[in-house]
């Protein structure tokens, strides 16, 4: 079981890990993909895992390949402008990922 997240620290919800540093600019801070992994069914859950700088769009898995694919925007104004879309690709379960892949090569406007 895999649970991704945004992690971020400037809504009050302390979402953002204590033990990462943090780099503001103005009210804003960065927002990292991050997720935590479970081999128990959701009983006990591994440490936060921060992926890449960036705000999560969709996550989705392929169970017959057993890929995990999760994609995300970089860009101002919570990626409503200079927008770039990418991925990142785990054939393990969540144990490792790929290098980030910009994607908007295969995106429509």
């Amino acid at each position: 079981l895999i649970a991704f997240a945004n992690a971020r620290n400037w809504t009050g919800d302390s979402c953002f890990p204590k033990h990462l540093t943090r780099k503001c600019t103005g009210k804003y801070c960065e927002v990292w993909v991050s997720s935590r992994r479970s081999s128990d069914e959701g009983k006990s859950w591994g440490p936060i895992v921060r992926h890449e700088l960036g705000v999560l769009g969709a996550v989705m898995f392929d169970s017959t390949t057993g890929t995990v694919i999760a994609q995300f925007c970089r860009g101002t104004g919570n990626c409503q402008h200079n927008r770039t879309t990418y991925q990142i690709i785990s054939h393990d379960d969540g144990i490792t990922y790929s290098r980030l892949r910009p994607i908007d090569q295969f995106l429509t406007p």
